[in-house]
């Protein structure tokens, strides 16, 4: 039930974030998939999965 819970979690930040980084991005008439956004989120992933290396180890 808590992976459940926290599975639901991360999910509903993905949506938050999402739907902020379209609304800014057609605020400012720019593409929401610029370097930058996808720079972060690439960066994101990488930590994520340096971290669970480094757990698992």
């Amino acid at each position: 039930m808590a992976l459940g819970i926290g599975a639901g979690a991360i999910g509903q930040v993905i949506i938050e974030v999402g739907a902020y980084l379209m609304r800014k991005s057609r605020a400012q008439g720019r593409p929401w998939a610029s370097g930058t956004t996808l720079a972060g989120i690439t960066l994101g992933v990488l930590i994520m999965y340096a971290t669970a290396f480094l757990i698992q180890v």
